[in-house]
């Protein structure tokens, strides 16, 4: 048993000291992401039915792990810091969804995990909690009044220092995944700008 032990450490050793990177807690531009894109409503089971809006606002400060040394060379706040080569970043936002019949809208909070794949491209996902409102009625968007979690994937790429776009799928409920008691699915188009 102590030489399993020993063989997980030393693997732990060698893979650490392959990879190397950098912690840092950084401050960057805000930035505004819009989206639109098809509305599944699980309730009447019609698909691609309407069209749905999401607008989000992320905060300007996240938490980043970069590879190679790269953050030697710059300082909380810099203005060249770029996340184009992140491996990993971490930052909250806030978001209003909402669809065509102008009826029915969910206004939240939550917090982004963003996964390097290769350079400038990035698998997100964004986990939050938001309060529906449901002024029409619960068949024309498929939420209800009340408390509603939003889970958000994004594949995203990096443009420019300034816009991003990526392709989405939003779901947004009170808890029911996988029911089809109170769902908003919403696969969309997303462009990013920051500040």
């Amino acid at each position: 048993m102590k030489y399993i032990y020993f063989f997980l450490f030393l693997s732990c050793q060698i893979i650490s000291s392959q990879v190397k990177g950098d912690f840092s807690i950084e401050i960057s531009n805000w930035q505004f992401a819009a989206s639109t894109g098809s509305i599944t409503n699980r309730i009447t089971n019609k698909h691609f039915e309407k069209i749905g809006f999401s607008a989000d606002l992320y905060f300007p400060f996240y938490f980043a792990i970069r590879k190679n040394d790269s953050l030697s060379k710059n300082i909380l706040g810099d203005k060249n810091v770029t996340k184009a080569n992140h491996v990993f970043f971490f930052r909250q936002y806030v978001s209003y969804v909402f669809n065509e019949s102008k009826g029915n809208f969910a206004m939240g909070f939550g917090n982004q995990f963003s996964f390097g794949i290769i350079p400038k491209l990035f698998i997100d996902y964004e986990l939050g909690i938001s309060w529906s409102e449901n002024l029409l009625s619960l068949n024309s968007s498929g939420l209800r009044r009340g408390l509603s979690f939003r889970h958000f994937v994004v594949l995203k790429k990096t443009l420019s220092k300034r816009f991003d776009v990526g392709l989405g799928f939003m779901h947004l409920s009170d808890g029911d995944f996988f029911s089809n008691k109170t769902n908003y699915d919403m696969t969309s188009l997303r462009i990013y700008y920051s500040f």
